[in-house]
């Protein structure tokens, strides 16, 4: 039998944990060379490179909070000390974390983190049953800190070489008022559109689905719907597939996720 490791089909689960440890140690073998804060925390706990084996030593590792983060994110970019290649240490982006906690903090992704957030879109995307057939409509708004929500929505479609159009709802700079769209706008382009998928917040969706309604307007395409940034209950859920459903979309499937920037 070949020991060649396909990292996204095996499901050989002896295959899966020696491919975990192998990209564990790689990670540790970072970290402990070239990251500024763990390298502090590991010097304050004692740790050097040899006391962590495995995912078994993971117990070992002091546990970071946001709050650790958020006081200090150059802290969390990599050097080039331990870099395998530039492709670490490029500046690809950088979004900003949620504001809830205090105020947006940046959150740098190197070149190797966007090609793998990218791969995390695509097989994200698979899971949620989108196929090279679907068409995204982009309801998240542009934001004045580049948040995760609008950019990786057309992140994942280029991920899947898939059609994306960003409604733009809202305004984000009173500088350039024609960017944007309002509700009404953002219903026709969402019928113009003929979107499978809409993906946005979810008090945002439902209350372009209340226009639609208001409007006459038709959405028989809409086959999927991903709702992220915000709580979403079954009396909600139930609610917007039966305004969906009154658009004229015969079996909208709503997919719940929540992400971390951070993370």
């Amino acid at each position: 039998m070949s020991t060649t490791i396909d990292p996204l089909f095996t499901s050989d689960v002896a295959q899966l944990t020696a491919l975990r440890e192998q990209r564990f140690g790689a990670t540790l073998d970072r970290v402990f060379a070239a990251h500024p804060y763990y390298r502090r925390k590991f010097v304050e706990l004692g740790l050097s490179r040899g006391d962590v084996h495995g995912l078994a030593g993971l117990r070992k590792l002091p546990i970071t909070t946001k709050a650790d983060y958020v006081a200090e994110p150059d802290a969390f970019v990599l050097s080039a000390a331990g870099a395998a290649d530039d492709a670490e240490t490029v500046v690809w982006d950088i979004m900003y974390t949620t504001g809830s906690s205090g105020k947006p903090t940046p959150f740098v992704s190197t070149a190797y983190d966007f090609v793998n957030i990218l791969a995390l879109n695509r097989n994200m995307m698979r899971l949620r049953g989108v196929t090279t057939a679907d068409t995204i409509l982009n309801l998240f708004p542009l934001t004045r800190y580049p948040h995760g929500a609008f950019a990786r929505a057309m992140n994942a479609a280029a991920a899947m070489n898939i059609p994306v159009v960003a409604a733009l709802p809202g305004h984000a700079n009173e500088r350039q008022p024609e960017i944007g769209s309002r509700l009404d706008e953002v219903v026709a382009i969402a019928v113009r559109s003929r979107a499978t998928i809409l993906w946005g917040v979810p008090t945002f969706i439902r209350k372009m689905a209340m226009r639609a309604e208001e409007l006459g307007a038709r959405l028989p395409a809409v086959r999927l719907v991903f709702v992220a940034g915000e709580g979403f209950g079954d009396a909600a859920r139930k609610d917007l597939e039966d305004r969906l459903r009154r658009l004229g979309a015969p079996a909208p499937f709503i997919s719940v996720s929540y992400g971390a920037t951070e993370m």
